[in-house]
């Protein structure tokens, strides 16, 4: 398919609204999983430390 201009390229024969508010479902939803992703593994990775330090203190303390 050949586009002959920017907008008859924008305007996606029509069906613009469709395409357009599916693309930025589809970025919303993926920018929204990659920070919750970020967001659990640094709050398990302060778990793992705390637990880790409190290992650590016990095995000091006869």
């Amino acid at each position: 398919m050949r586009f002959t201009s920017i907008s008859v390229f924008l305007s996606m024969g029509g069906y613009a609204e469709y395409v357009w508010s599916a693309y930025g479902v589809t970025i919303a939803v993926m920018i929204m999983m990659t920070l919750l992703a970020l967001l659990k593994s640094r709050r398990t990775l302060q778990k793992l430390k705390f637990e880790h330090a409190l290992k650590a203190k016990r095995q000091v303390k006869p």
